[in-house]
């Protein structure tokens, strides 16, 4: 078959979806992947599949660009003439589903989390559902990361049941499982994050300057890139005081896990989140917010902390309550951790799951 992908960048299909292709390519099938150009294109390409570079804006909506990029889907289906297509994020789950629609051709969409527009409720939300029925109506299937989301859509846009599936899940192999850190006093907090306000980054810095204030054997690790370059000097100057270590982007993300004692990931809301899973793969436990997306992932006291999302007390009080607990019990929460991401969370889960849909979708 030739199986074409919509998504909004190479670089998040190739962390987490990579496998899917290998595995599609593998059996036989022609693969073509449509995004924006970035840095990544090149190691999709190295999988096998073909590639073309296409506009989009991630963020906002601006009804000229969207209708381009519309217009530009509907002229990629009738120059690829694909069996099925599979989607992922907004603008390709409802732009490129709607071009599907009229042409006719199969696709199934993956809603990889509702975003901050739905999330904030309002004009822009009603607009963006409104944009998700018509986008979705006639997918093949349509899958879910977490059951909060699922529900919802059902509820607002599908009018009918969808599929829910492991988030993109998690290779086992790629994030193996790492002995605990030595009992040497030291306690190193690691956030692995896109940096904006939605992550919790707010949180995060409020966290580390009281914690460091109170506890000189704790250290914060912050590792990722500014999706808002609004907290820039903040992090700038709590760096320079050694309140934190900001890494910036980094690509063996799974050196820092296994380096740190657990992951603080104060999000507001996921569609599955990705880090915990990685995190947990690796054996370390987490202190996260109690979200979809975030919540499946962990199991409050067993393998990880729960705190409320926007608030520091909260999660100030979890990072002490992680603190103070024993050694031997922290080392124990991350086996947790990994025990419960290989149970419920493989990658060859979700791989089964695509093969599934994509064989019903072209009978």
């Amino acid at each position: 078959m030739k199986i074409l992908i919509l998504t909004n960048v190479y670089s998040g299909l190739y962390s987490f979806r990579k496998e899917l292709i290998e595995a599609l390519i593998q059996y036989g099938n022609r693969v073509i992947v449509i995004a924006p150009e970035d840095d990544y294109a090149e190691k999709i390409k190295a999988l096998g599949a073909e590639i073309t570079d296409i506009r989009l804006r991630r963020r906002g909506m601006n009804p000229f660009q969207d209708f381009s990029l519309f217009l530009n889907y509907i002229k990629q289906l009738k120059r690829t003439e694909p069996d099925v297509v599979l989607t992922y994020t907004v603008k390709p789950n409802i732009f490129g589903g709607l071009a599907c629609r009229i042409l006719n051709i199969p696709y199934i969409a993956n809603i990889t989390g509702l975003g901050t527009s739905i999330y904030n409720s309002g004009t822009l939300a009603d607009i963006v559902l409104a944009l998700y029925r018509s986008g979705t109506k006639k997918a093949s299937q349509v899958m879910f990361q977490n059951r909060h989301n699922k529900v919802f859509f059902e509820k607002k846009v599908l009018k009918r049941e969808g599929r829910l599936i492991p988030g993109s899940g998690v290779n086992l192999k790629q994030f193996s499982f790492s002995e605990y850190p030595e009992n040497d006093g030291r306690i190193r907090l690691v956030c692995v994050t896109r940096i904006m306000k939605d992550k919790g980054i707010e949180e995060f810095l409020d966290c580390a300057e009281y914690i460091k204030a109170k506890y000189d054997n704790v250290s914060f690790d912050l590792v990722g890139d500014y999706d808002d370059k609004a907290y820039e000097q903040r992090i700038v100057s709590l760096h320079k005081q050694s309140v934190i270590n900001y890494h910036g982007v980094q690509e063996d993300v799974a050196g820092f896990y296994k380096a740190g004692h657990a992951l603080i990931q104060p999000s507001y809301h996921e569609g599955l989140s990705n880090v915990l899973l990685e995190n947990a793969a690796c054996g370390r436990p987490c202190i996260s917010t109690d979200v979809p997306g975030c919540r499946e992932v962990f199991d409050n006291g067993i393998s990880g902390i729960s705190c409320k999302a926007g608030d520091s007390k909260s999660l100030i009080e979890a990072v002490e309550k992680f603190i103070g607990l024993d050694y031997n019990l922290k080392s124990k929460m991350g086996k947790a951790a990994r025990i419960k991401v290989e149970n419920e969370f493989s990658r060859e889960l979700v791989i089964g799951a695509y093969f599934e849909e994509i064989e019903s979708a072209v009978r």
